[in-house]
C-alpha cells in the first residue's frame, strides 16, 4: 500500500511539475515531503543548504535570497539521539533555544494551521521589536521527522499581508516515510 501511494505521489508530482518548475520532493533520512512554491514565490533548495533547509521560498521579484526580507522555510527536525520526539517536547525543546538567544523575544500560542496530508501544524507568533522580526512558526511530527514552517517578515503587516501565501505553502506539503 505504501509504494502504491508513494508511486501515487510521483504521478502527482510530474503532473504537478508539468504545470510549475517550484514544486517537487525533498528527502533525507527516512523522510521525504512534496512541495509547491505559493503563487509569487521562488523554491530556493540552495541558498540555506549548509543549515539543512532545502525548502526556502522568497518573492520572485527579489531574484536571490537576502535573509533581512521576507522569506519562509521548511526546518525538518531530527527525531531521537537527544532530539524531541513528540510535538510538545519539540516546540519547547525550538522556543527555550530562541528565548535563551533573544531576551526580546516574544512567542505566543496562534491558532493550528491545516497541512495537505490533512494534518495540523500548531502556529505561534514569534515577535522581536527590537530586531523588527514578525514571524510565524508551526511544527509539526511525523513518524520519521518532525518539521518547523516558518514565515519571517519585517512588520506585522508584512506578516499580515503574506500569511495566505504561508498557508499555500502548508496546504501543499505531503509527508512520505521513506522505509
Amino acid at each position: 500500500m505504501k509504494r502504491l501511494l508513494i508511486v501515487f505521489l510521483l504521478i502527482s508530482l510530474f503532473v504537478v511539475t508539468a504545470f510549475s518548475q517550484n514544486s517537487g520532493i525533498v528527502y533525507g533520512d527516512h523522510w521525504a515531503y512534496m512541495i509547491i512554491a505559493p503563487d509569487g514565490f521562488i523554491w530556493d533548495s540552495t541558498s540555506l543548504q549548509s543549515q539543512g533547509i532545502w525548502g526556502l521560498f522568497y518573492k520572485d521579484n527579489q531574484g536571490k535570497y537576502y535573509a533581512n526580507r521576507l522569506n519562509m522555510y521548511i526546518n525538518p527536525v531530527r527525531k531521537g539521539n537527544g532530539y524531541p520526539t513528540d510535538l510538545e517536547s519539540l516546540i519547547k525543546w525550538d522556543t527555550d533555544f530562541f528565548k535563551a538567544n533573544n531576551p526580546s523575544l516574544v512567542i505566543t500560542y496562534y491558532k493550528d494551521f491545516e497541512l495537505g496530508n490533512g494534518n495540523k501544524a500548531k502556529g505561534f507568533y514569534f515577535d522581536d521589536e527590537n530586531r523588527k522580526y514578525y514571524m510565524i512558526y508551526s511544527y509539526i511530527t511525523e513518524e520519521n521527522a518532525s518539521f518547523v514552517f516558518v514565515l519571517i517578515a519585517r512588520s506585522k503587516e508584512e506578516r499580515v499581508d503574506y500569511e495566505e501565501s504561508y498557508i499555500n505553502l502548508l496546504k501543499t506539503f505531503t509527508y512520505m516515510n521513506k522505509d
